[in-house]
C-alpha cells in the first residue's frame, strides 16, 4: 500500500509514521505540485485539504482514503469525493493542548501588559504607570465547546477563572460553570471580561459575530479569535 504525503510534515513524523507502519510505503512532499505525480499511483493521500480541487481528485485515481492533518474540511471538494466513495478523515481533536495554552497566554499577556513592559525594556524605559490587572475571578466566555474550547476551559479552572460557554444547545460541559445556548450568544458576550471565539466554519457559524454581537460586548473587554485564518 502506497502512502503520499503532500502536507510539510517533520523528519520525526515521517520516521514515527514509517515506524509504527512498515507494511505501507510512505513518500514524502512539501507540497501537492511536489506530490502531485506519485499520487497519482497513491492507495492514501495525507493531505491539509486546502490543497485539493476536482481536478486533481480525477487524476488520483486509485486513492481510497485521504487523511486531513486539520480539523477543517470546509474547503474540500466534497460532490467529487462522494462521487468516487473516497473515505475522508480528519484531525479533529488533536490540537485542544497547544491551542488552549496559546489562549492562556495571550490572556495572561493582555492582563499583565506583557507586551508594553517588553517594549519599554528593549528602550531600557522605566514606566510605573502601566496598570496591570489579575484574571483570578475573571469571566471568561468560550464560542464554542469542542475539544478545544474545553481544553482551554479546563487550564482556565486552573487560575480561578469563572468560564462560561455556548454550545449549541446549552447542554453541560466540563470545567464550565455556565453554558449558553446559540440564542443566548449575546448574554455570554456581555458578561465576558474575555471572549474566546473556537467554532468550526457551517452554514450556521458563518457571521456568527457581528455588529449586534459586538455591541453586546462590554467596553472593557478583550475578543481572542483562535478559528482558522
Amino acid at each position: 500500500m502506497k502512502a503520499v504525503s503532500s502536507a510539510k510534515m517533520s523528519e520525526r513524523h515521517q520516521e514515527a509514521l514509517k515506524a509504527r507502519y512498515p507494511m505501507i510505503d510512505f513518500t514524502f512532499f512539501e507540497s501537492m505540485k511536489e506530490a502531485y505525480e506519485e499520487a497519482k499511483a497513491a492507495d492514501i493521500l495525507i493531505t491539509y485539504g486546502e490543497d485539493l480541487n476536482e481536478g486533481i481528485i480525477e487524476s488520483i485515481k486509485h486513492v481510497k482514503w485521504i487523511q486531513i492533518i486539520s480539523a477543517g474540511l470546509d474547503k474540500l471538494p466534497f460532490t467529487i469525493l462522494h462521487e468516487k466513495n473516497i473515505l475522508v478523515t480528519n484531525a479533529k481533536g488533536i490540537h485542544h493542548i497547544p491551542m488552549a495554552e496559546y489562549t492562556l497566554g495571550a490572556i495572561l499577556q493582555l492582563s499583565r501588559k506583557s507586551i508594553d513592559i517588553f517594549q519599554n525594556q528593549q528602550k531600557n524605559k522605566w514606566d510605573r504607570t502601566i496598570r496591570v490587572s489579575e484574571i483570578n475571578g475573571a469571566t471568561l466566555g468560550i464560542v464554542g465547546l469542542g475539544s478545544i474550547g474545553k481544553g482551554i476551559a479546563k487550564k482556565a479552572k486552573a487560575f480561578d477563572m469563572r468560564v462560561i460557554g455556548m454550545n449549541t444547545d446549552g447542554r453541560p460541559s466540563p470545567y464550565v460553570d455556565q453554558v449558553y445556548s446559540k440564542k443566548q450568544l449575546s448574554a455570554l458576550l456581555a458578561e465576558s471580561d474575555y471572549i474566546v471565539i473556537i467554532l468550526p466554519l457551517t452554514k450556521d457559524t458563518y457571521h456568527l459575530i457581528g455588529p449586534k454581537e459586538l455591541k453586546a460586548v462590554k467596553q472593557t473587554a478583550y475578543l481572542i479569535n483562535i478559528e482558522r485564518g
